[in-house]
């Protein structure tokens, strides 16, 4: 629990840095969605495992977070496009996958300040593995950042699908709860 709590206050200071944009708009006025898709869909090597699997669980949950909230979600014109970005982080390097993010947003920037504050600056006394979610919801018309939410989760080796597709949820549905108010 408390390094939860721990990971929690770090990904907050993370992405609440004055270098990182941070809005939060809601879904007010909106009702349709679609989720980043890159052309090619990535190939990930033996270093990231389960990752492609991990990538369509987050797609599964983002478009039932959305299609919850009364969106209707699909491939073509939208009010909102939502792409994310996932860290890795460990006690000696943050690792960013940044396929689903989209083009034109700075993942740079927070991958930076991820590694100064969770890695450089960390003082959590164990070795640890943690992921952190950053969803973006752009506004399909103007292209600008609507909203920027985020949640962290101890990574666990060799849990379940339904445990890993439970963590998920609870990570989109936790980055996404501001959005929707």
């Amino acid at each position: 629990m408390i390094a939860r709590i721990a990971l929690s206050a770090l990904a907050f200071a993370v992405i609440s840095c004055s270098s990182v944009d941070m809005p939060k708009g809601s879904s007010k006025g909106y009702t349709s969605a679609r989720l980043v898709r890159p052309e090619k869909p990535p190939t990930y090597d033996k270093d990231i495992p389960n990752q492609a699997s991990a990538n369509r669980m987050i797609q599964k949950s983002l478009a039932a977070n959305f299609r919850a909230n009364n969106f209707q979600v699909g491939e073509g014109s939208s009010d909102l496009i939502v792409g994310y970005l996932v860290l890795v982080q460990n006690n000696y390097s943050t690792l960013a996958l940044d396929d689903y993010f989209g083009y034109g947003r700075d993942s740079d920037a927070i991958v930076d300040k991820a590694q100064s504050i969770g890695v450089v600056k960390s003082t959590r006394p164990d070795a640890f593995e943690a992921g952190t979610i950053v969803v973006d919801v752009i506004d399909a018309k103007t292209n600008e950042l609507v909203y920027r939410g985020h949640a962290t989760r101890d990574i666990f080796k060799n849990t379940s699908d339904a445990s890993r597709q439970a963590n998920i949820n609870s990570a989109i549905t936790e980055a996404l709860q501001d959005f929707f108010r």
